[in-house]
């Protein structure tokens, strides 16, 4: 990675080549270790989500028909939240393939406009809206951007070539972009807080600490 070039270019140029390599190895680590314990984090609500999405589909496509029938055996009238339940279940039914095909084609559809710039911005700015999880993506991507420039800093990459190489490494298109803006904050002498403030994408805590 750019990462790695970076450093070990660094380290040749200042002699400590040995020591930078073993704080890359350390970082490469802590990163694995912080990328098992989001997985570790998300394994379980996401199978709970999908166990969830699973007994739905089971219910409304092999339960409830069973309740229908016994309904019309009755002739009793039927409230209406449970003539819609019955409807749903009957559309499921009669139209899983037409289901089938919205899923796939708006699967396709997202994979085409995350393919395109413009689409992964909008949906990387849709997701830091989001409650909760919003919150949790960008502190993530702002623990890595703080992880990766203060290792690059310490091995002695310059402050503006180590902003390039860390605004290519994070996944939120955001949060990158308010990382290229900052290079030009540090070009203009403003140091790399108040571009931080400015740019409105950081954290407070993380933006006084910078400070």
């Amino acid at each position: 990675s750019r990462l790695y070039i970076n450093m070990v270019r660094a380290g040749e140029k200042g002699g400590v080549l040995e020591t930078t390599l073993r704080r890359l190895a350390g970082f490469l680590e802590e990163s694995q270790e912080f990328r098992d314990a989001l997985t570790s984090a998300l394994i379980y609500p996401l199978l709970l989500t999908g166990v969830g999405a699973a007994a739905v589909v089971f219910l409304m496509t092999f339960v409830i028909p069973r309740f229908a029938a016994i309904f019309e055996d009755l002739g009793a009238t039927i409230p209406l939240p449970t003539l819609i339940l019955l409807e749903a279940s009957g559309f499921m039914q009669r139209y899983w393939w037409l289901l089938g095909l919205l899923a796939a084609a708006g699967v396709v559809g997202g994979r085409v406009a995350l393919a395109t710039p413009r689409g992964r911005l909008d949906a990387d700015r849709l997701l830091l809206r989001l409650p909760l999880a919003g919150t949790v993506i960008a502190q993530t991507d702002v623990a890595r951007f703080t992880r990766i420039l203060g290792t690059l800093l310490k091995s002695g990459v310059a402050m503006i070539p180590a902003l390039t190489v860390v605004k290519d490494m994070l996944t939120n298109q955001v949060l990158a972009r308010a990382v290229g803006g900052l290079a030009d904050g540090v070009r203009r002498g403003a140091g790399l807080a108040q571009p931080m403030a400015e740019a409105r994408a950081f954290p407070a805590l993380a933006v006084h600490m910078v400070r």
